[in-house]
């Protein structure tokens, strides 16, 4: 995820250490999408190893319990400092290794990316060809969904779904029923559990360690 620089002045709440501020955690989300997507590759592989049926929800959910934990290793990460403040990351940059599933990851966040320059994607790259999920973090303003295979074929796709709500309405949604099941609708609806939100704790401390940085 890469924002403009124009958008937010040195005073931000973004840019001051004694609020947990940083590019990295301000756009989390961009670790919290690397982290769900190596889930659910490991529960893929996982269903091909065990010839398990391509829907097995219970299994799934355990699974997916399981791998929540996860910190995956961080090989390298580099951060564009903040003038003012040496703690304060404008940028960041992560590889991250997964060694449940095999998924090498690289993310992204940047508060100061450029004048004008604006990126919310998300790449991956299989055996198959390659998907580019455009405005991940927004979708239900514009977003699309592009398909490249390996043998040369082109798709795009949209999905707004026939709410055409925003994020937050689906997130609310799915909190309720997480509510009314006494969470055990939880792991699949791929809202965060308890466990995964320390995960996903663990894996910033973990970067800006690797970048030589406190944490906060």
């Amino acid at each position: 995820m890469r924002l403009p620089g124009i958008l937010f002045g040195d005073k931000d709440i973004r840019f001051n250490y004694e609020l947990a501020g940083g590019a990295l955690m301000d756009l989390s989300h961009v670790v919290s999408a690397s982290r769900y997507i190596a889930e659910q590759a490991a529960v893929g592989q996982a269903r091909r190893r065990e010839g398990a049926p391509a829907v097995d929800e219970d299994a799934d959910a355990r699974l997916v319990r399981l791998l929540a934990t996860t910190v995956p290793e961080v090989e390298r990460a580099t951060a564009k400092l903040l003038g003012k403040d040496a703690r304060i990351d404008a940028a960041m940059t992560a590889e991250l290794v997964y060694r449940a599933s095999g998924v090498r990851s690289t993310v992204t966040g940047a508060l100061r990316d450029g004048l004008f320059s604006m990126e919310f994607s998300v790449v991956l790259e299989g055996e198959g060809g390659k998907v580019r999920v455009n405005n991940f973090a927004v979708p239900n303003y514009y977003h699309t969904v592009k398909f490249e295979r390996t043998d040369g074929r082109v798709l795009t796709r949209t999905v707004y779904g026939e709410e055409k709500q925003t994020t937050y309405w689906y997130q609310m949604k799915a909190f309720l029923e997480a509510i009314k099941t006494d969470g055990k609708s939880l792991p699949a609806s791929g809202l965060p559990t308890i466990e995964d939100t320390i995960a996903n704790m663990e894996t910033i401390d973990a970067i800006y360690r690797k970048a030589g940085m406190p944490t906060r």
